[in-house]
């Protein structure tokens, strides 16, 4: 009993550090030497809540069993980890990265703690006032702005991202949760959610999150609907609605958008500088894309995770990165065929998300993601361990009176 109460109380404490570090703005300090951020009060939290976590849970780790599964992928995440360390210019801001990478997964880890020891309500409760919080604050900013005319408030718009792609990520993945599984919400806090992100001026946001609907959602039609009504509204109304312009998007004005011309010159001189800084298999490590990549005249992300990841790890570590998730796919195969609608649909939004974005792997927007995809995963994990264990009991009971 003492011992439970102690590992409940370090779930708290952990739980605490991270919903700590997701409620904290971002407040600038100094710019980090050898990078291109600042040193903020979230990248601060986030550091205490990463070292919290690995610091109770390490030890618990290395005495846990792992099967061959397991193992497999923890080998080849250390390999790319230390190619990655290796072929990086700034090796202690390398391990710096790595570690940020890792808090992500500590949150996917996290979520299995408090579905297991808690519930599912229990666990996305203070999350779910985040979200709302930022979905109330980008709209005051809105109608502020569109409807009463006056100057934006920036403090408001966009919530505690500041910028509208993380800020649609964690809004799209979450509203996708509340849609798809068995979380329910009340329509008022669907309507709020649904209006910032058709407001969120992110078009890959608001585009992946239809998509994704149309595709794998019972609510289909509706959407169907909802995007046709927006595509012919869009032709009456005087305001430009960037969410919603991809729906009036068409093959010359594909190939003469100035965002996606400058994705598409990025990924040309990152083939060149492949040929002549010869890093196209192990990667050029941590910032590497600072070489070659311009984003608005100066130096900036590629804004694609896909190219972050070949230009940064390289194409060996690529491949093993898709061997990791492929193998957890097919390790997972049956819980997923059985919630497949759940599991995949904020996994579909995000895998489109990321064409040309790189908010997954962004701090707190990556950090949210992970968790509420651990909150879907571990939940149906356990429902279906619960249906296992009632069957298994129902046999004995059968069995016994037989």
């Amino acid at each position: 009993m003492r011992y439970l109460l102690l590992y409940k109380k370090e779930i708290f404490y952990q739980y605490f550090f991270f919903i700590l570090f997701i409620f904290s703005p971002r407040i600038h300090f100094f710019q980090i030497p050898g990078s291109t951020s600042d040193l903020r009060l979230d990248i601060i939290t986030m550091l205490f809540f990463g070292a919290l976590y690995f610091f109770i849970n390490f030890s618990n780790f290395i005495r846990a069993k792992k099967v061959s599964v397991t193992w497999l992928v923890y080998i080849l995440l250390i390999y790319i980890s230390i190619i990655y360390i290796l072929v990086s210019r700034n090796s202690i801001y390398a391990i710096f990265q790595i570690f940020w990478y890792m808090t992500m997964l500590f949150a996917f880890f996290l979520s299995q703690k408090l579905v297991i020891n808690f519930s599912f309500e229990k666990a996305i409760y203070f999350v779910r006032i985040f979200i709302n919080i930022n979905a109330l604050m980008h709209l005051t900013d809105t109608i502020n702005w569109r409807v009463f005319g006056n100057e934006r408030i920036w403090d408001l718009a966009y919530g505690f991202f500041e910028i509208p792609s993380p800020f649609a990520l964690v809004l799209g993945c979450y509203t996708i949760i509340t849609l798809m599984g068995k979380f329910r919400i009340t329509k008022v806090e669907k309507f709020v959610l649904l209006s910032a992100l058709l407001f969120s001026e992110s078009r890959i946001g608001a585009g992946a999150f239809i998509l994704t609907m149309v595709v794998l959602s019972r609510y289909k039609i509706w959407f169907m609907l909802l995007a046709t009504f927006a595509y012919f509204s869009l032709f009456f109304i005087d305001s430009y609605l960037k969410a919603l312009s991809f729906l009036t998007l068409t093959i010359d004005k594909v190939s003469q958008d100035p965002s996606l011309l400058m994705r598409v010159d990025n990924f040309n001189a990152m083939t060149q500088w492949w040929e002549s800084a010869q890093t196209m298999w192990l990667g050029g490590g941590v910032l590497s894309h600072m070489d070659y990549s311009i984003q608005f005249g100066k130096p900036g992300p590629l804004d694609s995770l896909y190219l972050k990841m070949l230009s940064d790890f390289g194409l060996i570590s690529f491949i093993l990165f898709i061997v990791v998730v492929a193998t957890l796919l097919i390790n997972n195969s049956h819980l997923i065929k059985l919630n497949f609608v759940e599991i995949i649909s904020p996994i579909m939004f995000v895998a489109i998300y990321s064409l040309v974005n790189e908010g997954l792997v962004s701090v707190k927007s990556g950090h949210l993601v992970f968790f509420l995809v651990g909150l879907i995963f571990w939940s149906a994990k356990a429902d279906m361990s619960n249906r296992k264990l009632k069957y298994n009991a129902c046999k004995k009971i059968v069995g016994y009176e037989g």
